[in-house]
């Protein structure tokens, strides 16, 4: 739970210019499905694909 917490606090305070926030949403989404929170993962990765659709995190989703 904490690293959720980290992560969503994360979400919270970045913006779409932020260098990190393509992994960052990566990342939320695993984490987000490890927990069998699927819709909250499927709205973030939403989001990795429609601001970050040529970063190598949205690539990543495509391997899974």
């Amino acid at each position: 739970k904490q690293a959720l917490s980290a992560l969503a606090k994360g979400l919270v305070y970045s913006t779409t210019n932020d260098p990190w926030t393509p992994e960052l949403l990566f990342r939320t989404a695993n984490l987000y499905e490890s927990q069998e929170s699927f819709g909250a993962a499927s709205e973030i990765r939403d989001q990795l694909l429609f601001f970050y659709p040529d970063s190598v995190w949205a690539e990543r989703l495509g391997d899974r």
